[in-house]
């Protein structure tokens, strides 16, 4: 038996672990099933009602939010000024491949989500060439390299992000033309990715090779639809027409994974990581400021200019798509216009407020004295207020279901304790997405509507999925899930690294690879 000597990891960025056992079984996806029959593999569970930004930066330094400062991707809520804020290169969350390289490890990493670019001369960092969002998390995307002269190496193969640097969000595919050309750029993405990954994997002399691909997020998002016909904005033309998008990009992803793992011999460990999943769009995130709003200062009358562009939206949902076509150009022009603002203005005239957190969960910050430089809540009355808010909102209900609005309500900051746990939301609600979510009511609250403006028809689902496969790795399904933060003390065991602070432990099926420390 051939030890192990090297370690590859092939991510897929919200690649959603029930589809992938859906067409696995249906024979759409062989290469991954090939792999999945050789491998150790399960479910992975995320941090709680934040995962969505939170779950790279657990997998990458082995500590759940509030003991690393990611739970956002990049983005957090500034008490001094009431602001949203990116985090520099130097305020993010540790990387185990930084330490590889330090102990000496050839490292190749490509487009890790929200990881800024490693300065390293012991291997290759590449950010931003195709990403469903920055490495600063703000979406404003430019391809970087360390050495600098990767860049040069993957334009000449493969050329720039079909996508043209912009974040999926600002396609904003809504006729049958733009989504046959978002899905037609994800999907040459997707190959044009896998020449990158073998160009650099037939190079050699690496020790740990992660490279990660965000297509499938965006898809996810924008074309969800097409296929759900329980969705509202769904039909049965356009499916007819476009076929089933999200099908093609776990195919086509399918088929490059296949490419790459033909060039890896029995000596690498090779991972496989769907980091979390995709479903409806189904969200009161936004509108939970108007529900907070209500519960301090009770009903208010909605401004007219609100109530005017819900109505202007409302019309535009009903023009046939091919009139829409023609008059996108004008339409794209003022959408800033036509979509409503997210948050309620003045935050720190509040003593409870909307805070992002994700479309999944949404997010509630107090105004705290000595947290909030405007702070208006006594730490003293802290706990009783939180008691109060998560009476008043367990109560609202899904006006047209009748089902409770909130799945669950959680503490981040008594769950994620640490350093950064005063960053986080102080309450995470997460949403029943069961049905559509446009009208919540209570009798606190009375009742609210909301017209959701977002592109996006998909969101993301809890939870991931592994398979990792290796000389010495016995196959099957483990019986019981791993944690995101498990990945990196695992991989800092493989490689006998020094143990670190870590929410995670090893992960036991994996550590016959244990061997690759003594021959690199």
């Amino acid at each position: 038996m051939q030890p192990l000597t090297r370690v590859l990891l092939i991510g897929a960025d919200s690649a959603d672990a029930g589809l992938i056992e859906k067409w696995g079984a249906a024979g759409d996806l062989p290469n991954l099933m090939r792999l999945r029959a050789r491998s150790a593999y399960a479910r992975v569970r995320n941090p709680i009602a934040c995962d969505a930004g939170a779950v790279w930066p657990s997998f990458h330094s082995g500590l759940n939010p509030g003991r690393q400062p990611q739970f956002d991707g990049m983005r957090y809520f500034d008490p001094e000024d009431y602001a949203v804020k990116y985090y520099p290169p130097d305020a993010a969350a540790p990387r185990f491949w930084d330490e590889l390289s330090r102990a000496g490890k050839r490292c190749f990493v490509m487009d890790a989500p929200y990881a800024h670019l490693a300065e390293t001369s012991n291997g290759v960092s590449i950010i931003d060439w195709g990403v469903h969002n920055s490495a600063s998390g703000d979406g404003k995307m430019a391809c970087r390299a360390s050495p600098a002269s990767a860049v040069d190496e993957i334009l000449a193969l493969a050329g720039p992000d079909p996508a043209g640097g912009h974040m999926c969000d600002d396609y904003q595919p809504e006729t049958l033309a733009d989504c046959r050309n978002f899905l037609d750029l994800h999907l040459d993405r997707i190959a044009k990715k896998g020449a990158i990954i073998k160009h650099f994997l037939a190079r050699g002399g690496w020790d740990y090779f992660e490279a990660v691909f965000g297509d499938l997020h965006c898809i996810g998002h924008h074309l969800w639809h097409i296929n759900d016909k329980t969705h509202p904005r769904y039909r049965a033309e356009v499916e007819a027409a476009l076929g089933a998008p999200l099908h093609e990009g776990f195919k086509a992803l399918d088929r490059a994974l296949g490419e790459i793992l033909a060039m890896v011999d029995e000596r690498t460990l090779t991972i496989f990581y769907a980091s979390h999943g995709m479903g409806p769009q189904y969200t009161a995130t936004g509108l939970l400021d108007r529900i907070l709003d209500t519960i301090e200062h009770g009903p208010r009358q909605e401004r007219s200019i609100g109530t005017l562009k819900r109505r202007l939206r409302a019309v535009w949902r009903s023009v046939p798509l091919d009139i829409r076509a023609m008059v996108m150009p004008v339409k794209k022009h003022f959408n800033g216009a036509l979509s409503p603002s997210t948050f309620l203005p003045h935050p720190e005239a509040r003593r409870f407020f909307e805070v992002w957190c994700t479309n999944g969960a949404g997010g509630v910050r107090i105004n705290l004295k000595g947290r909030e430089a405007r702070g208006l809540v006594d730490p003293a009355d802290y706990d009783a207020l939180l008691d109060r808010l998560c009476a008043d909102l367990a109560d609202i209900v899904n006006a047209e279901t009748g089902e409770r609005l909130i799945e669950q309500i959680v503490r981040l900051q008594a769950i994620y304790p640490g350093p950064h746990a005063g960053r986080l939301p102080d309450l995470a609600l997460i949403w029943n997405r069961s049905h559509p979510i446009r009208h919540v009511a209570s009798p606190k609250i009375g009742t609210l509507a909301q017209d959701y403006a977002d592109a996006r028809t998909g969101d993301h689902g809890f939870g991931g999925m592994f398979f990792a496969a290796g000389q010495g790795v016995r196959a099957g399904g483990l019986n019981h899930d791993v944690n995101a933060t498990d990945f990196a003390p695992t991989i800092r065991a493989l490689f006998g690294l020094a143990e670190q602070p870590s929410d995670g432990a090893p992960i036991k099926a994996l550590e016959p690879a244990r061997l690759v420390q003594t021959l690199i």
